[in-house]
């Protein structure tokens, strides 16, 4: 108990530990929590939920365009973008994201976004069906963004 009060207080020279020794394993510490916070990408799952659906949204239709040679001039001629969810319970935080895509003057395309949350596993995010219409109403384009939120506790 006294060895912990000593060094509550910083009188460390009591119980002969150097104090470059002390010092030098508060900074390996430090250095250890700094790698760990990077490596577990901490500073994301610090953010507000709606901020996360953002970046993991725009991650996927970022990667998805770039792997799709057709989706990479549709984005740029979306004339209507149409959100819906199928559950209510989540509407506000739905309300709260922002869309990656964006309307255009002369677009061809109706866009069709569908947000389906799921909890799986302690673990909750959202589904999200993106649809391509075009003037005649036909599908011309799909794909899907599966985004992990985060944990329930």
């Amino acid at each position: 108990m006294r060895y912990v009060i000593s060094l509550l207080f910083l009188n460390i020279s009591a119980y002969s530990i150097p104090m470059k020794y002390f010092l030098s394993f508060i900074l390996l510490v430090g250095a250890v929590g700094l790698i760990l916070f990077d490596h577990y990408n901490a500073e994301y799952w610090l953010t507000p939920p709606e901020k996360r659906v953002d970046t993991k949204w725009q991650q996927e239709v970022d990667k998805v365009v770039r792997e799709t040679k057709r989706l990479q001039t549709a984005i740029y001629l979306i004339k209507d973008i149409e959100l819906t969810t199928t559950d209510q319970q989540f509407k506000d935080l739905i309300d709260k994201s922002k869309v990656p895509f964006h309307k255009a003057n002369k677009g061809k395309y109706k866009l069709k976004i569908q947000i389906m949350p799921w909890i799986e596993d302690m673990e909750y995010g959202y589904l999200i069906q993106h649809e391509f219409f075009d003037e005649t109403n036909n599908k011309v384009f799909e794909f899907n963004a599966d985004i992990k939120i985060g944990k329930l506790w």
